[in-house]
């Protein structure tokens, strides 16, 4: 099947409810994070589109593609023109904005966790600070891969935490949960190029909300988010638009959950 059929398809469908726990929908986040109810989510944990700029001397905003000899950054993966980069490395201080305001009505309580590159970090805490938020800045630290003497390691991604008083964690979890830094291995048969650890996800899961409670994901990737929340008892909401991502997501999640009635936390 032709990916324009496909995408026929599952527009056609709109939403795929596999389970009272899960829901699925299938399209752009901006459209879809619509269907969902105001003040229906009790946590968001999701991996939007990182923001890459190479071009020294200017605003962050104003960044172009600069020349080099860097043969990791004129590499294919690298460059602007590949799909990496054109629908997940540009998503600027504007889609930000834009999809904080939504994230915020969905919320009953503001507290969402944002995974991000350090470009991305200040626009995430002035979004929190001018809507009265708090926030916290946690750190994924990732093995040594590549080394460039002339600047520090690209060996961290980083997790925005935005939230509103009455969200404290959960008091019962081992003490490593409570640690900011996280030194989880990085996933290395992925079915998604940026895909996350689901022992991240899962703690965040577990630290933030209780059985039944309802966790939004509107990137939803390959589904990490989604089975850290399904195999955990809680509710889930995710959205993706591409076909092939959306169907893994779709499989992993309806797997996870066969085996909810076992092992479900509270």
């Amino acid at each position: 099947m032709d990916q324009e059929r496909e995408i026929e398809l599952y527009n056609s469908t709109y939403d795929v409810q596999t389970d009272e726990l899960a829901t699925l929908y299938f399209g752009d986040c901006f459209d879809k994070i619509n269907a969902v109810d105001d003040k229906s989510v009790d946590l968001i944990l999701t991996d939007p589109p990182y923001w890459h700029k190479k071009s020294p001397g200017k605003p962050y905003s104003e960044r172009k593609q600069s020349k080099t000899c860097s043969r990791f950054a004129n590499s294919e993966l690298f460059s602007q023109d590949c799909a990496m980069m054109r629908e997940m490395s540009s998503f600027t201080d504007t889609d930000i904005k834009a999809f904080l305001d939504e994230t915020k009505r969905v919320m009953r309580i503001m507290n969402a966790y944002y995974f991000c590159n350090e470009t991305q970090i200040p626009y995430y805490c002035l979004w929190a600070e001018k809507n009265g938020f708090l926030y916290s800045v946690l750190t994924w630290e990732k093995p040594l891969s590549i080394i460039n003497k002339n600047r520090f390691s690209q060996n961290a991604e980083f997790i925005v935490r935005v939230y509103d008083y009455g969200t404290g964690l959960n008091k019962d979890r081992p003490s490593d949960f409570y640690n900011r830094i996280f030194h989880d291995a990085p996933v290395t048969k992925k079915s998604h190029p940026t895909e996350k650890p689901v022992s991240i996800c899962e703690k965040i899961v577990l630290l933030n909300t209780k059985k039944d409670m309802t966790v939004l994901d509107p990137f939803m990737g390959s589904g990490t988010t989604g089975v850290s929340a399904v195999k955990n008892g809680r509710r889930f909401i995710g959205i993706e638009k591409d076909p092939e991502f959306f169907k893994t997501a779709k499989g992993r999640v309806e797997s996870e959950m066969a085996y909810v009635p076992l092992f479900a936390e509270c």
